[in-house]
């Protein structure tokens, strides 16, 4: 008795009435490519918004005043509360206020 062989999986694509395109690669590979892509964009997100902070030293407001000004609000404000431990209004306002 003969073992059957296995087939590799495969993706097929038809692109017109006869033309038909087979892919080796099976799905879940294209899956875990676009995890790994979206997963590395985030860590250089990170990894940019930690550059713009010395390492080794708590942040002080003159690291709020500079991040405001580069256009990254957001980010002071959320490095405000951090510092001073106040609402998220409070903080909006207090950065708004900086550059004035």
């Amino acid at each position: 008795m003969l073992a059957k062989r296995r087939q590799k999986p495969t993706m097929e694509f038809v692109v017109g009435r006869n033309i038909r395109f087979v892919h080796p690669m099976p799905p879940l590979f294209a899956i875990l490519a676009v995890f790994v892509f979206i997963v590395i964009l985030c860590l250089q997100d990170r990894n940019r918004k930690r550059a713009l902070l010395p390492p080794g030293r708590e942040p002080t407001i003159e690291d709020v005043k500079r991040i405001a000004k580069s256009g990254d609000k957001i980010w002071a404000i959320k490095l405000y509360r951090q510092i001073y431990q106040v609402s998220l209004q409070e903080s909006k306002s207090a950065v708004e206020n900086l550059g004035d």
